[in-house]
């Protein structure tokens, strides 16, 4: 198939590229910059563009002749933009979204995959947090699922795929886990917070994408995943790829609290908010984020891989010195 990848030179976006082309099908990755580290095999045509400054037409244009588009770009939940949050996520995840599907069904695209967050998986499951209404970048994921179902047709097929929180490496880009990564392999003690998730390899993820290519059934959504850890096991799973033992202490709730009210008071004097109201996400990181991920494996058909590889990479393209 032709398959175009809005965000091709990304980390989600390189890593599927590389895994269709393996499987034989021809990419078009559309970038906003070039990578200088990023070299794509011959089955993958690199264009650049800032899709939110494309006319429809042009957008039309470039997805034209593709088969499948996947959507791996937007903003995630760790940019901290101009107050008020929502606005910012809104136009980059809600509006973007409803452009491409617009460009795409009239290009004559079948199907579109859009890569979102295992956020609206929760939001759908714990209904007494209302975490659409205190989280401006929850409530933009939610809403890029209703606008996306609602383009459902018998020749336009569209796929959400909820993804956790992802471990592997790109190149030309810091790993995503940079910041821990540091911070556990520093001198100090571990301190962290209760609770768990899922997690995922990005290999995993592009193995999924593989899979919704393939998929023949009607508009879904899957929430994909690796496996169900704690907090305490993903951070040794980190110091395990180089041998480190250190001990993990859980810090109370309320002094986590104490501190992202300081970083509350931190934005709004600098006029900023996040995506995620950091007071009320306390709730989310120390509970167990936890799902079955053998329901989306099960139903596209797609192979888990090694996750323990996934934390190596990471690990070792940080602390390559030790």
């Amino acid at each position: 198939m032709n398959i175009a990848i809005i965000g091709g030179n990304g980390f989600i976006g390189y890593n599927t590229a590389i895994r269709l082309v393996s499987e034989g099908h021809n990419v078009k990755a559309i970038s906003l910059c070039p990578i200088k580290e990023v070299v794509f095999p011959e089955k993958v045509s690199e264009f650049f563009a800032n899709i939110a400054d494309l006319t429809k037409e042009q957008l039309v244009t470039l997805l034209k002749d593709n088969d499948v588009v996947v959507f791996a770009a937007g903003a995630d939940d760790r940019a901290i933009p101009k107050k008020p949050a929502y606005e910012f996520f809104y136009k980059a995840n809600v509006i973007l979204t409803e452009k491409v599907l617009i460009a795409a069904k009239d290009a004559g695209v079948k199907k579109v995959i859009i890569c979102g967050s295992y956020f609206t998986c929760f939001n759908k499951i714990w209904k007494h947090h209302k975490l659409t209404e205190k989280h401006p970048y929850i409530r933009s994921r939610a809403e890029q699922i209703e606008t996306a179902l609602k383009t459902e047709s018998s020749e336009f097929k569209v796929i959400v795929l909820e993804l956790p929180y992802i471990v592997g490496v790109s190149p030309g880009r810091e790993p995503l886990w940079k910041p821990l990564i540091k911070y556990i392999y520093g001198f100090n003690p571990v301190f962290y917070t209760k609770g768990g998730t899922n997690v995922v390899s990005v290999k995993t993820v592009a193995n999924s994408i593989l899979a919704a290519v393939n998929y023949s059934g009607k508009n879904s959504v899957f929430t994909i995943g690796d496996k169900n850890m704690t907090w305490t096991e993903f951070l040794n799973s980190m110091l395990n790829v180089n041998k480190k033992k250190k001990r993990v202490i859980l810090l109370p709730v309320f002094l986590i609290k104490f501190f992202a009210y300081i970083v509350i008071i931190y934005h709004k004097f600098k006029g900023l908010e996040g995506g995620l109201n950091i007071v009320e996400y306390i709730k989310i990181q120390t509970s167990e984020t936890f799902f079955d991920s053998t329901i989306a494996q099960n139903e596209l058909g797609f192979e888990t891989s090694d996750l323990n590889e996934a934390f190596e990479s990471a690990v070792k393209s940080v602390v390559s010195k030790y």
